[in-house]
């Protein structure tokens, strides 16, 4: 059975012009291991750490590869919606 690993960071971790770690750790290690990545672009590292919350509510994680983002990033909530 395959270990999961969850990799979860700032814009860093969302595949857009170019392959990111996570995409390239998924290449590397498709045989043995699932890859479960939560990434967000603009997320604060509150964001981040609730994002943790729900990938291990819904998901069997193994392994967790966390990238934080600078603690100056802060998030606002505006008509119930998380930006």
């Amino acid at each position: 059975m395959k270990s999961t690993i969850l990799t979860i960071s700032d814009g860093n971790g969302v595949d857009t012009d170019y392959k990111k770690w996570p995409l390239l750790l998924k290449m590397l290690l498709l045989k043995t291991h699932n890859l479960v990545n939560y990434s967000v672009i603009g997320a604060s590292n509150e964001m981040i750490f609730m994002q943790i919350s729900e990938a291990i509510k819904h998901n069997k994680i193994d392994y967790a590869v966390i990238q934080w983002t600078s603690p100056q990033r802060i998030d606002l909530v505006a008509d119930n919606f998380w930006k």
